[in-house]
């Protein structure tokens, strides 16, 4: 036959056995790092095969040629069958490994028959070619239509890759047809014996690569799903460690920093400080949880809670003060406008009602902000007015001495 190959098979398999065998090793340690991924033991089960298909050709020669040339090519169409499946899972597809046994007998009966029984080279370079040409076309499809999102792009080019590999394919099956069933591979076109090398040792490049951006987007994408978690973690226990456990309003902490917070904001802007704050004390608390319980008497502080809160405006804050006292803090709010407010919040409150159904009552002290006032300063004289409103019979709102002068309030 003309145009023989002048190539040596067992240096050939020396040569591309380097490529699968570092993707094996790749593939377990990557397996290692990432098992939540179940095609990488695909990958090194496929790369594995593929390995000892080269190396089981590097020893031909070695007087078992005939029992290397089934194992090497089983090897080899087994491989191809590994990395399919393992494709499918990379893509998040659904795959099943089951049929890669039956494969793999079939193959190994089909070469042994033709290798041992009718010995005949021909028929089996036509049918490996075959075989090779119907996974890479599958190759071809899975990775182009069915790749998406981050791996779009690196799919469609594995796409490429292995249509040109089976393009390779389609003219070694129109040379192998003129290989004879007595012929040996160095007989044989260079074609025929060096496309099953180049094909093998371009995918394992090539699927090397995918694995590693695969590897490399998964890890970014549990990196950023961590720092997410953490964040969200980090907020709550941040919102929990400002939270007051029974009513959900913010405790006393974080109610004083949110108060300085608000000052500091009411002394930055000209003019008279538009800030007032609001304390406001459950009237006869102990006689509720004296006569009710305890049970009774958290429930009633949640329900104040709750109608403080529907009742307050977007812009204010409430916070338990502790005990059976809130604070409402009201920025950009006149003392006279509070006041209006503490009133509504008054008669929000008396809709709750306790088992005997008197309705709840409460006092309500209600102090402006003067600028450079301490957060005590300011609490203080809001305390004053409550106080007052529980001396002057409870159930009622107290303007601070300081502002009710100031507004002519009586």
């Amino acid at each position: 036959m003309d145009q023989a190959a002048s190539f040596d098979v067992r240096t050939l398999g020396l040569l591309t056995v380097l490529a699968p065998t570092l993707l094996t090793l790749a593939a377990l340690y990557l397996h290692h790092l990432w098992p939540r991924q179940r095609s990488l033991p695909l990958w090194a089960m496929g790369s594995a095969s593929l390995a000892c298909a080269y190396l089981l050709t590097a020893l031909r020669g070695t007087g078992a040629d005939n029992l290397v040339l089934v194992v090497a090519n089983t090897a080899g169409i087994l491989a191809q069958c590994f990395f399919l499946v393992a494709g499918r899972l990379l893509l998040g597809l659904r795959a099943t490994t089951w049929w890669l046994w039956p494969v793999t007998v079939g193959t190994a009966i089909f070469l042994a028959l033709f290798t041992y029984v009718r010995p005949d080279i021909g028929i089996r370079v036509v049918a490996a070619s075959t075989a090779n040409l119907i996974i890479c076309a599958a190759m071809a499809y899975v990775f182009w239509f069915r790749a998406s999102g981050r791996l779009l792009i690196p799919g469609r080019a594995i796409a490429v890759i292995y249509a040109l590999i089976g393009l390779a394919y389609l003219v070694r099956l129109r040379y192998s047809w003129e290989v004879g069933p007595q012929d040996s591979l160095d007989s044989v076109r260079s074609v025929v014996l060096l496309v099953p090398f180049l094909a093998g040792f371009v995918a394992t490049v090539a699927m090397a690569t995918l694995l590693t951006l695969a590897v490399s987007y998964e890890i970014e994408a549990e990196l950023t799903l961590e720092r997410e978690r953490t964040e969200t973690a980090n907020r709550e226990l941040e919102r929990l460690a400002g939270t007051d456990d029974l009513t959900d309003l913010n405790n006393r902490g974080r109610t004083e920093a949110l108060l300085a917070q608000a000052q500091a904001v009411a002394d930055a802007e000209p003019g008279v400080p538009q800030l007032a704050l609001i304390m406001l004390d459950i009237d006869g608390f102990k006689t509720v949880n004296d006569t009710f319980g305890h049970g009774v008497g958290d429930s009633v502080l949640q329900q104040v809670a709750a109608a403080l809160s529907a009742n307050c405006r977007p812009t204010d804050t409430v916070g338990r003060w502790g005990g059976e006292e809130f604070l409402v803090i009201a920025p950009d709010t006149s003392v006279p406008a509070a006041a209006a407010l503490a009133a509504s919040l008054r008669r929000a409150v008396m809709q709750v009602h306790l088992p005997d159904e008197r309705p709840v009552t409460a006092s309500l002290g209600v102090a402006g902000h003067q600028r450079e006032d301490s957060t005590s300063e300011l609490v203080s004289r809001a305390d004053a007015a409550l106080y007052r409103a529980k001396s002057l019979g409870r159930n009622r709102v107290e303007i601070a001495e300081d502002a009710a002068n100031r507004f002519g309030i009586t």
